[in-house]
């Protein structure tokens, strides 16, 4: 690998931790705020032991239980606006080619397989996180803190269920351009 090359994936490492910790502090500050400030410890104990279920899903279970096998339905829900901001997204790659006109995310089988298995991980997050901010969201709605069930059911929404969607959408276009490496 060049050293140009190199540069571009540090950088694209880089970047890709500026949009987690961007994102990180927009999702998990509300709700944070939100746990510390009105909910008793033992609901927040308990709704984060049934929220570590999400990470014990196995990869074939989702891989079979996506919401749709036609990449048309994710573009139509808006994935394809929300690829732009996420880690490995449209804006991080245009930006590191406009400097390294060479790098492309997807080299090969083998790198495929690889992103394949990070957007595994990154699915278990977001359904993880996605239990814990819906036992929150209606934790706050029962104690009738409307305000605050709805911001953490929008945050919800945006931080968990887009990138779920994204995953899924991204492992669809991932079969196909498998199926050129055959």
């Amino acid at each position: 690998m060049s050293t140009t090359l190199s540069k571009a994936n540090l950088t694209a490492y880089g970047l890709n931790q500026l949009i987690n910790v961007f994102w990180s502090v927009i999702s998990f500050g509300p709700v944070s705020y939100f746990c510390y400030v009105y909910m008793y410890n033992r609901w927040f104990y308990i709704f984060l032991a049934i929220s570590v279920t999400g990470m014990l899903i196995p990869e074939k279970w989702l891989d079979k239980f996506t919401i749709s096998k036609s990449p048309a339905f994710y573009r139509k829900a808006g994935v394809r606006f929300a690829q732009k901001f996420t880690q490995d997204g449209v804006l991080i790659n245009q930006f590191i080619r406009r400097k390294t006109p060479d790098y492309e995310a997807i080299r090969n089988k083998k790198s495929i397989e690889k992103l394949k298995r990070k957007g595994f991980v990154n699915e278990k997050f977001h359904l993880m996180m996605f239990i814990f901010f819906l036992l929150a969201g209606i934790y706050a709605l029962i104690c009738q803190y409307w305000l605050w069930g709805l911001i953490i059911t929008l945050t919800n929404i945006i931080f968990n269920v887009y990138p779920v969607l994204l995953q899924h959408y991204n492992r669809l276009r991932m079969m196909r351009v498998m199926g050129r490496y055959r």
